[in-house]
């Protein structure tokens, strides 16, 4: 992530820390439910056979390159769909 996400995260948690601690702790269960996420969606890509991994960045380019942004997506979503329900990861 950003570095100045980073740095307005830890401001945010330490003014709330001091003014609104209730705030605070819901913010930490979330970055911790957000890290879970992360750490999920990290494993299920490597645990994924090397022949059935989507390469997200690289179809994404070339349908936004091949077909524009509005469309390029639209088809990039029907075919991530398509290929999850093959298997790929």
């Amino acid at each position: 992530m950003k570095f100045w996400f980073w740095v307005i995260l830890g401001i945010w948690l330490i003014i709330s820390y001091y003014l609104i601690p209730g705030l605070f702790w819901l913010s930490i269960l979330f970055i911790i439910i957000w890290a879970f996420y992360r750490l999920y969606r990290f494993l299920e890509h490597q645990m994924a056979p090397p022949g059935k991994r989507i390469k997200h960045g690289l179809l994404r380019g070339h349908l936004e390159q091949e077909y524009g942004t509005k469309e390029g997506g639209k088809l990039y979503k029907e075919m991530t769909t398509a290929l999850r329900k093959k298997g790929y990861r």
